[in-house]
């Protein structure tokens, strides 16, 4: 499963509100945590973290939203129990 946001303006917004970066700074810390989110998944799988087609689910948090990310998964599980 692959969560990811196609909304840069949620992204900047997300990192500086619930992170507590600073503005100037949202970029470049994004830049350097999906770098190192990028490498960790690559040296375990052998594989590109952002190729879409490595998950079985992918969800749109920009237009799902993080509660709508969270409705979709919990039906899910519901539904498979």
């Amino acid at each position: 499963m692959f969560i990811r946001c196609s909304n840069e303006a949620e992204k900047k917004k997300r990192i500086v509100e619930d992170y507590g970066i600073p503005v100037s700074d949202a970029n470049r810390v994004r830049k350097k945590y999906n770098k190192k989110r990028a490498n960790y998944y690559y040296a375990n799988t052998a594989k590109k973290w952002d190729d879409f087609r490595n998950y079985a689910l992918v969800l749109d948090s920009g237009v799902l939203g993080i509660d709508g990310c969270v409705a979709v998964l919990n039906s899910l599980i519901v539904n498979n129990q």
